[in-house]
């Protein structure tokens, strides 16, 4: 595939997947990851619209088209997980993502997050954000990260290859961008936002990261899901591994 620019794709995708304040989801849902001794899982909006396209990612063939899904307001995406939270009481569900899509595609989805959290405070319903970010627009525009300050977040930077050349390889986009996520970790440590890094281990090897001074002791080390489809991107790409 042609090789295109992240920053670019970025404003054309928050163009598709935002109407005013509201932004695309198709699916709200409960999600077995995250565990903890106390915790069963996480409550999660699925969302579209990212500014990579990676080779393995499980919800590709949307962010390909993000045009499906329904636009929702901040306080109604609150809402929507509050619902799921209470009705999985069971599962100490006090932990809430937006997964499947970039959240940070620029200004107006960065305040869409944002707001959602703050409607969060206003129910003065105790919640914690996991913001799961691939860290490009962060890094590309560091202003961003001011508005997670004094918020309850984490935001946990997928780190997608260990050099810009693997990075097109992986993401389909140039190169040059790869240096974004390094910007990211290093902006948010500045600010002391909660951060963490999370790598697959098939595609990135932690020793060969050029900024590895900048990332925490702990890496989080994702599981590569092979559904069908996610196998099938994979051998287009030229990226199959092992069983």
């Amino acid at each position: 595939m042609e090789l295109f620019d992240p920053i670019k794709r970025s404003q054309e995708i928050e163009n598709v997947v935002m109407e005013g304040t509201a932004k695309r989801y198709y699916r709200f849902r409960f999600a077995p990851f995250y565990k903890s001794d106390m915790r069963k899982g996480i409550i999660t909006a699925d969302g579209v619209g990212c500014n990579l396209l990676c080779g393995y990612c499980w919800n590709l063939s949307r962010n390909l088209q993000p045009s499906v899904g329904r636009f929702y307001e901040p306080a109604k995406v609150a809402e929507k997980l509050v619902h799921l939270s209470e009705k999985e009481k069971n599962a100490n569900a006090d932990l809430y993502r937006i997964s499947g899509c970039e959240p940070f595609l620029g200004e107006a989805s960065a305040r869409h997050l944002v707001a959602i959290i703050d409607a969060f405070e206003r129910k003065e319903k105790p919640a914690g954000f996991m913001i799961e970010s691939n860290g490009i627009m962060l890094g590309a525009m560091p202003e961003l990260c001011d508005m997670l300050r004094g918020l309850d977040v984490h935001v946990r930077v997928a780190v997608k290859a260990d050099s810009p050349e693997r990075f097109e390889e992986i993401t389909g986009a140039n190169g040059d961008a790869w240096k974004f996520q390094e910007i990211a970790i290093k902006e948010l440590n500045k600010r002391n936002i909660s951060c963490s890094v999370a790598i697959m281990p098939q595609f990135v090897d932690p020793s060969k990261i050029a900024f590895r001074g900048t990332i925490p002791d702990q890496l989080e080390q994702e599981q590569l899901k092979k559904y069908p489809q996610t196998v099938k991107q994979m051998k287009a790409r030229g990226l199959v591994v092992g069983p």
